[in-house]
Formats: C-alpha cells, structure tokens, sequence
C-alpha cells in the first residue's frame, strides 16, 4: 500500500475569513452570483480543458483531496454501495477502467462509520477511523481491479463554495479557475437517485458544519450545487433532485444546471 502526503492547513476563524474574502474575488464566484451558472459556466476559464480528459481513478468528493482526473464518491455515499444493485451497475461500469483508487486520512465519513460500527461493537479492538476507509476503499479497488494507495492528508477545514453534481462522467472541477468545489460523480457512474440523494445531502451538511465555511454561507452568498449533465433531460432531473436537498437549507444552498443542449 502506497502512501502519499498533502501540505498541512492551519485550522481557525481567522483563517477562514481571509481565505472566504479572497475566494469572493474569484471572477467565476462573481459570474456565478451576477448570471446564473447556466450562464457563466461555459464562459469560465478551463472550461474546455474541464472535459478534455477521461477519469484516471476513484477518490473521495473531499475538496481537500486535490487529484486532476478522478471518479469523485463521498465516503458516506460509497458505504451505499453495499446495495447490491447500486455495486454491480458501478462495478460494470468501471471495473478495469479506473486504473487507481484512494482512501484518505481524516476523512469524516470514515468516522461517521467507524462511531456506528464502534457502538454496535463491531470493531476489532485498537481500529482507527482510518482503517474502516482503508479497508473499505481496498475492498472496492479489488472489485474494480484498480490499484490502491492511501492519501495522507491534514485535517484542515472545508473551504469549498460548493459541490459540482456531474452527470457528464468526464467534469475535471480542477480544470477550472475557480475556488474549491466538492464533486460528485455518481450520477455519471449510473448510481441511483437514492444514492445521489444521500451524497448530496451529506455534502451540504459538511459544507455547512463546523468545520468548514459554516455559518458564512447565506442566501446572498449560498454553498452552491452546480449540475452538470449530458443532455436537458438528465439535467432537468438532476435539478429537481438536488433542489430537494436545497430546500433544507433555508435558502443558503442554491441549485444551479448547465446541460450542452
């Protein structure tokens, strides 16, 4: 098991607030706010560049993991594909075509599963919230024939101003000159709106924590969850999806869609 390692980010208020107000300057954030997404999307810088490539590998929608080219799953959302419906049609969709696949440190769903499994006590004695994502993520790279390494990362906060839905299969967020998003690829991957559904929600409700932007996210500067799909039906229906999420929010999550036809 390869490890890699990522720069440490200070966590506190103040550094929050300086990197939010800098991120506000961000010319596609202003485009966003001022037109819309529909809009400003294809006018953005790295546009065309966002889907010049096919994905290389799987890694959690965690903004913080910062690899070009991925399948992107929350953490939280992958333990659905205990489903078995959900497991083969992503399965038959990408086995053998996703040469790599991460688990990474510091990861809250990770966490999440390791507190349900510790209280029904289902744990080996001395397991770390790491070992249920390693353990996991190995188990599904095995199914999908993918090479796995472990991405150590520092546990710094979310500074994300939204999550990009894509149902293209192909959106690189990182090609983009834009602030950190958060990406879910499961509507690419053919995963149910179920599915879909729990990842997005459990995304706003990061996004919106404390450990993140939190509190600084209004309906004036909302967390923004931005769909991209392949063709006006799927991003009709994707809207509607993500904008049952939205309506939890009280207005500080705003949906937006972009589809090329």
């Amino acid at each position: 098991m390869k490890k890699h390692s990522a720069s440490a980010t200070i966590t506190h208020p103040a550094y929050l607030d300086e990197v939010w107000t800098g991120q506000n300057g961000n010319a596609f954030l202003k485009s966003l706010k001022a037109h819309g997404f529909s809009e400003s999307f294809p006018c953005a810088r790295g546009f065309f560049e966002a889907f010049a490539n096919v994905p290389e590998g799987i890694v959690c929608s965690d903004e913080r993991v910062r690899i070009p080219r991925m399948v992107t799953l929350d953490f939280v959302a992958q333990l659905l594909l205990a489903d078995e419906e959900d497991l083969d049609r992503f399965v038959h969709v990408y086995k053998g075509r996703l040469p790599l696949i991460f688990s990474h440190s510091n990861c809250g769903g990770s966490l999440a599963k390791y507190e349900e499994l510790r209280q029904f006590g289902n744990l080996p004695k001395g397991t770390h919230p790491d070992d249920v994502a390693i353990a996991h993520t190995q188990k599904l790279g095995r199914e999908l024939e993918s090479h796995y390494s472990h991405l150590v990362i520092n546990d710094a906060p979310h500074t994300a101003r939204g999550v990009f839905v894509d149902g293209t299969g192909r959106l690189d967020s990182w090609a983009l000159d834009a602030p950190p998003f958060f990406k879910s690829s499961a509507a690419g991957c053919g995963l149910s709106p179920e599915f879909i559904l729990k990842e997005v929600s459990t995304i706003c409700s990061i996004a919106r924590g404390g450990h993140s932007f939190g509190a600084r996210f209004t309906p004036d500067r909302p967390f923004y969850v931005l769909v991209t799909a392949k063709d006006d039906r799927q991003r009709k229906a994707l809207h509607d999806l993500c904008e049952e999420v939205a309506e939890a929010h009280n207005g500080c999550v705003k949906v937006g869609s972009w589809s090329p036809e």
